[in-house]
Order: structure tokens, then sequence, then C-alpha cells
């Protein structure tokens, strides 16, 4: 029997968990000031899927975007 490699099993999960995440992007209101940047921000972070270091930046970039959109207001 021929394991399947770490890398693998993680890009199968990731791919999961990006069509879950852009699942709850696309609950962002159409008029929302920012929403274009947050989508292309998700298409950035599915063409760096297979590369974890480009993954982890456009990540973090979708995340900032996505913190733009919901400033705390405390």
């Amino acid at each position: 029997m021929i394991s399947q490699s770490h890398e693998c099993q993680t890009n199968e999960v990731s791919g999961a968990w990006l069509d879950s995440i852009e699942h709850l992007i696309r609950w962002i209101g159409p008029r929302t000031v920012g929403r274009e940047r947050v989508f292309q921000r998700m298409a950035d972070v599915r063409k760096a899927q297979r590369e974890t270091h480009r993954l982890q930046d456009a990540l973090c970039l979708l995340s900032r975007e996505l913190d733009a959109l919901y400033v705390a207001h405390f």
C-alpha cells in the first residue's frame, strides 16, 4: 500500500477549506465597498494554494482586506 504524501493531503484539505471561505465571502453585500478587493485576494489565495509560503502571504492579505471591511467600533 502506498501512502499519500502529507503535502497532497494538505492540498486536498486546503481545497475544501478554501471553498468554505469563498462560500462565506459570497455573503458580503454586492454594494459593500472593498468587496471586489476581497474577491481578488481570494483569487490570489486559490492561485497560491500549492505553494505554502505564497499561500500564507495571500491569506494574510485576504485577512487584511476582510479586516478593512469589518472595522471594529469599540
